[in-house]
């Protein structure tokens, strides 16, 4: 059991429950190579072809760039369905930049993992926190290759 409650920050949604907001509620996050995000996400939903999953990767990376950065600050990494193409191209503003880098460097961010060192992030937060580590937390469950 954990001696304490954690917020996850989504790898998709992101969107900020009011936990989140809250500042006394610590949240873990595990980021990734944008490179090795994109082509794995890429090669997830390619075979779609839909304006949110395009086909062609360039297209793809340009629709998901910032994905980490819209977590941070509360967006979505996925689009809607029905959402215009034109409106999905993200360029974030300077506040929105300041915020992600308050969120990511304040006391609420509790735990930082990286995905390419999975194992050692998973001992790494069991050893701060406790709790005993399973072997679903050991299981790698979207393989991709190298970027």
């Amino acid at each position: 059991m954990y001696r304490h409650t954690f917020v996850v920050l989504g790898f998709v949604c992101g969107i900020l429950s009011k936990q989140q907001k809250d500042e006394n509620v610590p949240i873990v996050t595990m980021v990734r190579d944008p490179r090795r995000r994109h082509y794995s996400g890429w090669k997830f939903h390619h075979e779609m072809g839909t304006p949110s999953h395009p086909s062609d990767l360039l297209a793809y990376i340009d629709l998901y760039k910032g994905c980490q950065m819209r977590l941070l600050v509360g967006k979505r990494c996925e689009f809607l369905l029905n959402t215009k193409v034109s409106n999905i191209i993200w360029e974030p503003s300077q506040l929105e930049v300041n915020l992600a880098m308050e969120r990511l460097h304040g006391p609420q961010m509790a735990f930082v993992g990286l995905t390419d060192e999975w194992n050692t992030s998973i001992c790494l937060f069991h050893a701060m926190y406790g709790g005993e580590i399973t072997p679903h937390e050991m299981t790698n469950v979207r393989p991709s290759i190298k970027a």
